[in-house]
């Protein structure tokens, strides 16, 4: 007979994943609709690779899974990318992983 599972789902990942370098960091401008570059959600990053990131950022209501955003990683350029996943890590923390559009 077959149980339900609480086990996630395992995704498979096409990039190898990297640390960043030391002091690196990413802005982040929620509202990608509109001209330019305006970054209003400073975060950490603590995974690179060539599709994307992973970033941590103090708990937010934006940057919902499925959310265009427009993203800077460290000295790279502004990229869009879109919210694949997130995970709240306490009530203050929340990791997201970021997939490059372009």
């Amino acid at each position: 007979m077959d149980q339900p599972s609480d086990k996630k789902p395992v995704i498979k990942r096409n990039s190898v994943r990297f640390a960043p370098d030391e002091g690196v960091y990413a802005l982040v401008d929620a509202t990608p609709g509109t001209a330019g570059f305006d970054p209003t959600i400073p975060a950490l990053i603590f995974s690179e690779s060539h599709k994307g990131c992973g970033i941590v950022v103090l708990t937010t209501t934006k940057l919902q899974i499925g959310d265009h955003v427009k993203i800077q990683v460290g000295d790279l350029p502004v990229l869009r990318a879109e919210v694949r996943w997130r995970e709240q890590v306490d009530p203050l923390i929340v990791k997201i992983g970021m997939m490059y559009l372009e």
